[in-house]
């Protein structure tokens, strides 16, 4: 897989609401035929620097990112 630099991507709002942009990024056509394969990546966007954030960053990490991806596990179970 080629890599996509985010000088590559094209942020827009996200159905999240304020705070929040999403890119597609396209792969392609499905191998299977059922259309274009996509996947949408989502951002926290930045706050506005405050000298409050500016000293909360320097205090250390703040949350985790988390990555979800959605396949087949997601609707499949061994029946047991």
């Amino acid at each position: 897989m080629d890599r996509i630099a985010e000088e590559e991507l094209h942020w827009d709002k996200d159905i999240l609401g304020a705070g929040f942009s999403a890119a597609t990024l396209s792969f392609g056509r499905d191998p299977d035929g059922e259309g274009e394969a996509v996947a949408t990546l989502v951002r926290a966007d930045a706050p506005v620097a405050t000298a409050a954030s500016a000293s909360a960053a320097q205090a250390g990490p703040g949350k985790p990112a988390v990555l979800w991806i959605h396949g087949m596990t997601d609707y499949f179970s061994s029946g047991t």
